[in-house]
C-alpha cells in the first residue's frame, strides 16, 4: 500500500519523500552523495571508522518531480561498553530496551527510505512524501545506537522492527545575493511491526540559512525532533536538538564537504560531537 501511495504522488506530482541529508545538491536536476558521521560517545573508544554512511540519490523524471532514495549503514567498533539510556529522556522512544552493550563489532544496513518530491515551478516551496523499510537487524544493538547518534533528524534510519512514514513542507531558495534559507517542517509516524510496541508520532524540524557561491557553499542549520504522543512532560523534555554545520567545495559535478553536529540538551553529555565528511555528484 505504501509502495502504491508513493508511486500515486509521484504520478500526480502532489507529494515528495525526503529522509535525506539536508545538504545534498538541490541547484541540479540529479545528485547522489555519500556521507559518513562519527559521533563522538563519551566514555566509549570507538575506532575511526565506527560510524553511519549515507547514500542518497534525487533523479528528477520531471520539470517538477523527483525520486528519491537512501541506503543506510552502521558500523560499530570499539571497546565493549555499557550505557544505561534510560537516564536519558531525549533518546526515547527511539530504543526498545532502557539499556544496550556497545559490542567490539557490530554493524547493520538501516532501514532504506523511498520516496517523491514534487516541487511548484514559480513558487520557493516543495513538498515530500516517503517511508522506510524495516531492514534494521535486531541482533546488532551497537550499530543501531551509533546510527542513531550520528543524525537526529535521522534516527528512525536505525529504529529496528519499524517503518516509518513521513511527509514535509519546505520553504526555501538562493537569493540573487547567495544567501541560501530553507524552512523544514516534516511528521513522522514510526509504526511497529510488533503489537507490543506503540506507534509514535514526531514532528522533525530544521532551520537553514547560509551562503550557496559557485565554489563554497557554507550553511548552518538548528535542526531537531519532537515526541508528539507523549504527555508526561513540556516541548523541551520530549524533543531532542542538534546544531549543523557544513560546507562544500569545488564548482564542478564533484563536491568533498566537511561536517558538524552538535547535540544539544541532555544527550550532549553522552555524545558531545559528531564529525563528518561526504562527497556528492550532480548534473
Amino acid at each position: 500500500m505504501l509502495v502504491a501511495l508513493a508511486a500515486s504522488c509521484l504520478a500526480a506530482a502532489a507529494g515528495s519523500v525526503s529522509a535525506q541529508s539536508l545538504w545534498i545538491p538541490r541547484d541540479r536536476d540529479h545528485a547522489v552523495m555519500l556521507e559518513f558521521l562519527r559521533p563522538s560517545v563519551e566514555s566509549f573508544d570507538g575506532e575511526v571508522l565506527s560510524g553511519a554512511a549515507f547514500l542518497s540519490a534525487r533523479i528528477s523524471v520531471s520539470s517538477y518531480a523527483a525520486v528519491v532514495a537512501q541506503v543506510p549503514f552502521a558500523r560499530e567498533g570499539g571497546k565493549e561498553h555499557y550505557f544505561d539510556f534510560a537516564s536519558f529522556p531525549d533518546l526515547y522512544p527511539y530504543f526498545y530496551y532502557p539499556w544496550y552493550y556497545l559490542q567490539p563489532r557490530s554493524s547493520t544496513i538501516g532501514n532504506v527510505y523511498l520516496g517523491v518530491e514534487s516541487r511548484p515551478r514559480s513558487a520557493p516551496i516543495f513538498w515530500e512524501l516517503g517511508f522506510r523499510l524495516p531492514l534494521t537487524s535486531v541482533h546488532e544493538p551497537g550499530a543501531q545506537a551509533i546510527g542513531s547518534y550520528a543524525d537526529l533528524t535521522r534516527s528512525d534510519a536505525f529504529l529496528p522492527r519499524n517503518v516509518s512514514v513521513q511527509a514535509a513542507f519546505n520553504l526555501g531558495e538562493v537569493t540573487s545575493s547567495g544567501v541560501e534559507y530553507r524552512l523544514r517542517l516534516s511528521p513522522v509516524l514510526d509504526i511497529p511491526t510488533e503489537d507490543r510496541v506503540e506507534t509514535n508520532a514526531f514532528m522533525v524540524h530544521s532551520w537553514q540559512i547560509g551562503y550557496h557561491g559557485s565554489m563554497l557553499r557554507l550553511g548552518t542549520a538548528f535542526s531537531g525532533r519532537t515526541r508528539l504522543n507523549d504527555n508526561g512532560g513540556n516541548l523541551g523534555t520530549r524533543s531532542t536538538n542538534q546544531l549543523e554545520v557544513h560546507a562544500d567545495f569545488l564548482s564542478g559535478s564533484v563536491r568533498p564537504g566537511l561536517d558538524l553536529h552538535v547535540p544539544l540538551g541532555s544527550l550532549s553529555n553522552l555524545v558531545p560531537v559528531v564529525l563528518g565528511a561526504s562527497v556528492s555528484w550532480s548534473r
